[in-house]
């Protein structure tokens, strides 16, 4: 009976262990997903004026505090991020 018990305890730690290594492996894998698109943003923005450039663009875009997207409309830096469906462009 404690063998039952010490071995279903053994597999619950486990799985426990295993779990939160695959959480905290997730998280910073967004993380650093993040911070690469905030130096490519940066070291693509040249000068900083963010106009023209031959640089990507979004044609559509949406309000998204904490963010820039450089629209298409414009070629400007604006506050927000590019929707699922929007297509890029290249601003000239």
């Amino acid at each position: 009976m404690k063998k039952k018990l010490l071995v279903t305890l053994g597999v619950l730690l486990s799985v426990m262990i295993l779990t939160a290594i695959v959480i905290i492996n997730h998280s910073y894998s967004a993380q650093d997903m993040l911070l690469r698109e905030n130096v490519a943003a940066l070291a693509g923005e040249g000068a900083g004026d963010g106009e023209g450039d031959g640089q990507k663009c979004w044609h559509t875009v949406t309000a998204f505090e904490g963010h820039q997207v450089l629209y298409c409309g414009n070629c400007q830096w604006i506050p927000g991020k590019a929707t699922i469906t929007s297509t890029s462009g290249k601003c000239s």
